[in-house]
């Protein structure tokens, strides 16, 4: 089958990129958005578009649902994918680039300026009843405008280093999301939101971590944090 790949570029400010995905550097430098077709076994097993950033980026790999009408899965890494696929991957997919085709892989770049007024801090927490808490704290250090409409995300994440799953590189699989989160008043005082969700039914939970961000509404992502990870040298 072949493979189809398309990638784009949001343009901020400033733009680095030397961090790792596992343990990036603080600030973040860039954000990478990979959308994988859920039947698609042949995308999740290539090697993905923009590999120099990936080495050096925090990941969000979005598995976007195959039509309503699709077959079963026959083999394991089509479960695995199809188990994986969330409707707000195709949500995001359709603002982000369009509809993605079942054959086609779509990576979408966002450089995050590396002096900003803008600081994120998330936290997860594991609750009783199978449920996690997320929280998402943003504090605005600066007089100048923000822009309108500020939205925030909070995304719960499977970290699957290489070779897991057939994938040649390491991953970030979305498995849980909420938002938009409301961030009017942000240039006045300091937003915290704390929502619970469901631990997820799928993935190794000692894998789990979360990632927010705080994007305008045409989608630019300016603010990325993510939970404190042990195995990381600093948070």
């Amino acid at each position: 089958m072949l493979t189809r790949y398309r990638h784009a570029f949001l343009p901020v400010l400033l733009a680095a990129v030397t961090a790792r995905a596992d343990c990036p550097p603080q600030p973040p430098r860039v954000l990478l958005e990979r959308f994988v077709a859920a039947r698609c076994v042949a995308c999740w097993k290539e090697m993905p578009p923009l590999l120099q950033e990936h080495r050096d980026a925090w990941v969000l790999d979005w598995i976007v649902p195959a039509p309503p009408d699709t077959p079963p899965p026959g083999t394991p890494r089509l479960a695995f994918l199809h188990g994986a696929a969330m409707a707000e991957a195709a949500a995001r997919m359709a603002r982000m680039g369009g509809p993605l085709a079942p054959d086609e892989a779509f990576t979408l770049s966002h450089p995050l300026p590396q002096r900003s007024a803008l600081d994120l801090q998330v936290r997860d927490t594991l609750l009783p009843g199978g449920k996690i808490g997320l929280q998402l704290a943003a504090r605005f250090t600066s007089q100048r405008p923000l822009p309108a409409g500020l939205q925030g995300w909070l995304a719960v994440v499977e970290r699957l280093p290489p070779g897991d799953e057939s994938s040649p590189v390491g991953r970030q699989v979305v498995r849980a999301l909420v938002g938009p989160l409301p961030l009017e008043g942000l240039a006045r005082q300091p937003i915290t939101h704390l929502r619970t969700v469901d631990l997820p039914a799928q993935g190794n939970p000692q894998q789990f971590t979360s990632i927010g961000w705080v994007e305008t509404t045409r989608g630019r992502v300016i603010a990325v944090g993510r939970s404190p990870l042990p195995d990381c040298p600093k948070n």
